[in-house]
């Protein structure tokens, strides 16, 4: 867990890797949106702070019927109400602004990678889509921003782009759209 101090506000770093519920019933659970966790972010939030949350499992995880928590969680503060599973994985996305990024989608020895990418559906007025699919108008990440605090949420974990080129773009362009 890394504090960054910038100029007007804190960023935090929360890295959980490769978490998703064991939707295979051995009563496992690795989700990364706990009750707790939940309640931390929200409190975050209300301190005016900026939140930044790359996963691929981060709504399917808050679709769960035992995890409401974590469904109000994700549409009241990071303002995406739903989801929905993309059903090409091309292996790409686009900014809003049309630049491409592209992410690993099978095993490799380099770095994580995205079997089954989730499309994102923004919730209220002030949230918007800010990547998409390649190929289509799925939406892959999703950003809100108001007086209070905002936040930026992706489906497609940062870890996954395949150059560090990439990822020091996205994440500029994130803190950007943040700001």
């Amino acid at each position: 867990k890394t504090e960054i101090k910038t100029a007007t506000r804190k960023v935090k770093d929360a890295v959980d890797a490769k978490k998703a519920a064991d939707a295979y019933g051995a009563g496992r659970d690795y989700s990364v949106f706990t009750d707790n966790m939940c309640r931390i972010l929200s409190k975050y939030a209300a301190d005016g702070r900026s939140i930044i949350i790359s996963g691929a499992h981060i709504a399917s995880d808050c679709s769960r019927e035992e995890n409401a928590e974590c469904r109000k969680f994700l549409e009241t503060k990071l303002k995406v109400k739903s989801f929905y599973h993309v059903l090409f994985n091309s292996g790409k996305v686009r900014t809003s602004s049309g630049k491409s990024i592209e992410y690993y989608t099978s095993p490799n020895p380099n770095l994580y990678h995205i079997e089954k990418p989730e499309g994102l559906v923004p919730s209220g007025f002030k949230a918007h889509k800010i990547l998409m699919y390649k190929g289509g108008n799925e939406c892959a990440g999703v950003v809100f921003r108001s007086r209070d605090y905002n936040s930026a949420t992706l489906s497609i974990p940062i870890e996954a782009l395949k150059t560090q080129e990439q990822i020091d773009y996205l994440m500029k362009y994130l803190i950007g759209s943040l700001n």
